[in-house]
């Protein structure tokens, strides 16, 4: 926060961080979701579910969450 405020005021900083935040709750939110219904589907042993729905799942769950929850904090300076 210290090298945001040499650039912007302390208001937005605050706001930028508290955005982010519940960004990243959402998303870890939504990540415990998509594994949740992975669970769901391998305990009942659905005859839908297959192999190439643990790979949708899983990048849902984990390579689509993670690489937006770094890029919440991390901006170049021109972006905002």
């Amino acid at each position: 926060m210290a090298v945001c405020n040499q650039y912007h005021s302390k208001q937005w900083t605050r706001n930028f961080f508290a955005v982010a935040d519940s960004s990243i709750y959402m998303l870890d939110h939504i990540r415990e979701m998509a594994f949740d219904i992975e669970k769901a589907l391998m305990h009942t042993r659905a005859s839908f579910y297959t192999p190439e729905d643990t790979i949708i799942i899983r990048n849902i769950g984990a390579m689509g969450v993670r690489p937006t929850q770094i890029t919440m904090y991390h901006t170049a300076p021109g972006e905002l």
